[in-house]
């Protein structure tokens, strides 16, 4: 390694205070264990359920049911970042706990060797990709949503609404009540969006750990082989500790996927059905109505879809990988009872455990297919309603 390269466990600890930072801001930093609710806390409850009052206002006063739906596209996003918030709340001491067991691995890992090292380290760069391109997901949409209201001002000479809501006692065809509404919806927005990035950080942390730890579990694996091929240290205390390091990494993973299950698995769910939900609304307004915001909007919802999909697949794929490892284990050189250790991991491993969506389904990119699927048949049943009406 070089001497001036970041070690791992600080690389890891940028990472965590940029997701502690961003989750500071909406009063959601559920690493701390000392979290209690705060007033940001307050005023981040209050601007959701001030976005389901003002529309449901809104939609009284127009009465209209074309712009219902219009009003409610975006209300997957705000259901999803109130479910977040609340899931967080709920298990924040769970969360506070992994979290430094994290950073705790990171510290004792990177000091074994340069193979541990480089694993942490790619482990560290991918949690950053993660970031980065969930970040971009949300800053570029939401730009143009904010901005292309004004561009299209200059270019028709009328007024657009950045979102839908109306504010109670303020006309939206002056100028102050123009600008105020969508100065307004425009807090609410970058707010919404600040949130639930700072939600997708938290899981995308978590979430990632699976992968590194199958990177582990192989140089562990290596070791030993390495240990059990060499006939004087085969029958040596040696090769005994390294198996029971081994067994009690196999059942750390064990412990660590079901923990993430337990955590994650509602607001998976939530996120998942709320995307389709908008993604379903967001492409019925494309067809009839003329929204400018419907098309980074549907980028949105379709990107964060397919992303904790994706999520989903490579955690399948870590827990395969974890298997396939274990059969590696040079076992017909073992003594018995080593080889019955190694069977007792194998028989475990064959059930892994996976993020599931709605208890049911597994978080993975042949669901979200199947989700997408079904978008579309309900899209066609809405599309051809309307036009026998």
């Amino acid at each position: 390694m070089k001497s001036t390269e970041r070690l791992p466990s600080e690389y890891l600890a940028k990472l965590i205070r940029t997701q502690r930072i961003c989750a500071t801001f909406v009063g959601a930093d559920f690493a701390d264990p000392n979290y209690r609710i705060n007033w940001v806390t307050a005023i981040i409850v209050v601007t959701i359920f001030s976005y389901f009052f003002l529309n449901i206002l809104t939609v009284i006063k127009l009465n209209s049911w074309l712009f219902l739906l219009e009003a409610f596209c975006m209300s997957g996003s705000a259901i999803t970042g109130a479910s977040k918030l609340i899931i967080g709340m709920i298990y924040r001491k769970q969360l506070a706990k992994m979290n430094k067991l994290i950073e705790n691995i990171y510290k004792e890992y990177e000091k074994k060797g340069e193979k541990y090292y480089a694993a942490l380290h790619e482990s560290c760069e991918q949690i950053r990709k993660f970031f980065i391109i969930v970040g971009l997901s949300f800053v570029l949409p939401c730009g143009i949503i904010v901005v292309v209201p004004f561009i299209l001002q200059s270019i028709h000479g009328r007024r657009f609404l950045i979102m839908h809501f109306h504010i109670p006692g303020i006309d939206v065809e002056t100028d102050f009540g123009y600008y105020l509404t969508n100065f307004s919806h425009c807090l609410c927005m970058y707010v919404g969006a600040f949130g639930l990035y700072a939600g997708d950080m938290i899981m995308i942390l978590f979430l990632s750990q699976p992968f590194l730890y199958v990177d582990i579990l192989k140089l562990k694996i290596f070791e030993f082989n390495e240990k059990v091929g060499d006939a004087k240290v085969m029958s040596s205390m040696s090769s005994n500790l390294s198996l029971n390091d081994i067994v009690l990494w196999n059942q750390f993973y064990a412990n660590y996927t079901k923990s993430c299950n337990t955590i994650f698995q509602s607001a998976v769910t939530i996120q998942v059905f709320t995307s389709a939900l908008s993604i379903l609304l967001t492409l019925f307004i494309v067809f009839t109505s003329s929204w400018h915001g419907a098309y980074p909007y549907l980028l949105i919802t379709v990107t964060h879809l397919n992303i904790y999909c994706f999520m989903g697949t490579k955690i399948e794929i870590a827990n395969e990988n974890f298997t396939a490892e274990i059969y590696n284990i040079l076992w017909y050189k073992l003594t018995t009872t080593q080889q019955k250790v190694v069977l007792l991991m194998l028989m475990q491993s064959q059930n892994p455990n996976t993020i599931l969506v709605a208890g049911v389904m597994p978080l993975s990119v042949s669901t979200g297919l199947q989700i997408t699927k079904a978008v579309y048949s309900f899209l066609m049943v809405m599309l051809q309603s309307m036009n026998k009406k």
